[in-house]
């Protein structure tokens, strides 16, 4: 997805024909959620491909693990300031639907991934050496990402570098979730996937309504403009 769907994606006529690919994206993407946790949680060999490579990212901690300590709390913190700033200039700049879609992505990210992982989702015990609890998804990695993504809807100008910028935070937050031990790899990965799911439903339920180019409003400015026909 382009910076310019993030930001304004029915800026331009027929953008509503959007919804039905960002609904298939959001389905799609909550099919991999589901299926990351099916193959990495509730299997042996999921289990231990996962726990193995979590060892694999702790030859990490001795040169990264000071580093983690600081940004793994500290990254939800700063974020928040800057949608907090952003959010006001933005409402400032009356841009309702910029200020709609970041406040929807975090409120639904939030709570969401917290109930999944405390309620809807266990683990079962396969004789794995691991945490017993279930930790799919991770609440800090959903909650950076989900920051992230309000950043880009509140920044007031459209870049590139600008969703790069997100997606290197966002990674640097699950960096950090596995090398302070918080998290499993499948854990920070399912939570970037929510984030994506739940981005593109808030999308696909903001988009502009526009009328079809052969409705009668379009005919009838068509015929406006049209010059008489010739006898």
């Amino acid at each position: 997805m382009t910076t310019d769907e993030l930001h304004d994606v029915d800026a331009r006529p027929g953008r509503s024909a959007r919804v039905p690919l960002l609904l298939a994206a959001a389905v799609a993407l909550g099919a991999v959620f589901a299926a990351t946790y099916v193959v990495t949680v509730r299997t042996l060999s999921g289990q231990q491909i996962d726990n193995g490579a979590f060892v694999s990212w702790q030859q990490l901690n001795p040169f990264l693990g000071s580093f983690a300590q600081v940004l793994r709390p500290a990254l939800p913190v700063a974020l928040g300031v800057v949608c907090a700033v952003l959010g006001v200039l933005a409402l400032r700049a009356r841009r309702w639907k910029d200020v709609v879609r970041a406040v929807a992505v975090v409120a639904v990210t939030v709570p969401l991934a917290r109930w999944l992982r405390d309620v809807v989702l266990d683990r079962p015990d396969l004789a794995d050496l691991a945490y017993p609890q279930n930790t799919l998804p991770s609440g800090h990695v959903a909650v950076t990402a989900a920051l992230c993504v309000a950043v880009v809807f509140l920044w007031p100008r459209r870049s590139g570098a600008l969703v790069a910028w997100a997606v290197v935070v966002s990674l640097v937050a699950c960096v950090a979730s596995l090398l302070e031990h918080a998290h499993r790899p499948s854990d920070v990965v399912a939570s970037l996937v929510l984030v994506g799911a739940v981005t593109c439903l808030v999308l696909a339920l903001t988009q502009r309504r526009t009328l079809p180019s052969d409705a009668p409003a379009d005919r009838g400015i068509a015929r406006e403009v049209e010059p008489p026909a010739s006898r």
